[in-house]
């Protein structure tokens, strides 16, 4: 394959996949302490996501959205007790 046509191809399938990925960032209610985001953590493990981060009180996740949803993540820290707002 010609090199030019195969930087091509990349350059569309990394603009492709990029708008496909989404980050959001949920408040969540009940979480005071670190147990409650190894809980969460726990949760969100079983999900498909590209990255996440949780603190208390908040979740942030990065996910490819033909893999996983916002709803999904809403679910999985429902799953583990607390509320997003």
């Amino acid at each position: 394959m010609n090199d030019n046509l195969y930087l091509k191809l990349e350059i569309i399938n990394f603009i492709n996949k990029k708008e496909l990925m989404e980050e959001i960032i949920f408040n969540v209610e009940g979480m005071n302490c670190n147990h409650c985001v190894n809980a969460v953590e726990i949760e969100l493990q079983e999900l498909n996501l590209i990255s996440y981060n949780v603190e208390i009180g908040k979740v942030t996740a990065k996910f490819d959205k033909e893999k996983s949803s916002e709803e999904l993540i809403k679910n999985a820290i429902t799953e583990a007790g607390y509320r997003v707002l």
